[in-house]
């Protein structure tokens, strides 16, 4: 599952701590904050198979948890959020419902919109890329055939001849198709961008959650 960097930045440590022996060094609260901000689906969901998961019979560690995760799935489902999440590629896991479910919705398909023109964006930029190579090719071949014709004799010529004249047409057909994807990539761009500006997401990350030891 990918995730919005700028919510779990600051909750990375919290999320990844070595579990003691004994469970005494978990912080609960700040674990249960990083599984709901990634948007896991349930309550210790990501440590179910841990050996001090929190139970719902653990009563104080599994509340803490619970509290956690209840703030971090608030902040996933922030449109700030949803729109980051659409437009990096992310998958709709669904998580969020109630009254933060259609403006998640909404923004995420904002992002996705987004996404789509930047990737059309860098499929241009590559197709464009090709297209470069192959024209440098074709201007290789028709430099070797001018040479080859100082010295050719008129069978020969008349063979590079028409090859060159083959090359040329095929040259101009890649330049008309480097100014066309030149424009489509500049213009899939400019879409992308003003599209990201009409958002206008507040993409401050959420504060962490107090930390409690258990």
């Amino acid at each position: 599952m990918r995730c919005a960097g700028f919510i779990l930045t600051a909750f990375a440590l919290a999320g990844c701590a070595s579990f003691g022996a004994d469970c005494s060094s978990v912080d609960w609260r700040s674990v249960g904050f990083v599984d709901g901000a990634e948007g896991a689906p349930g309550p210790h969901a990501l440590y179910v198979d841990k050996s001090c998961a929190p139970k719902q019979a653990a009563g104080a560690s599994y509340a803490l948890y619970l509290s956690g995760w209840e703030n971090g799935v608030e902040a996933y489902c922030s449109p700030a959020n949803g729109f980051a999440l659409g437009a990096s590629g992310a998958d709709f896991n669904g998580v969020c419902n109630g009254e933060t479910s259609a403006a998640f919705a909404d923004a995420f398909r904002q992002g996705e919109a987004v996404f789509a023109k930047e990737s059309e964006a860098a499929l241009a930029g590559n197709a464009y890329s090709d297209a470069m190579r192959e024209l440098w090719d074709l201007k290789h071949r028709l430099a070797m055939i001018d040479i080859s014709l100082r010295t050719a004799g008129y069978a020969d010529r008349r063979k590079l001849l028409l090859e060159a004249k083959e090359l040329k047409a095929d040259l101009g057909a890649v330049e008309t198709l480097l100014a066309d994807l030149s424009d489509q990539k500049r213009r899939a761009e400019a879409e992308a961008s003003s599209m990201r500006a009409a958002a206008r997401y507040d993409r401050r990350a959420p504060a962490p959650p107090a930390r409690v030891s258990y």
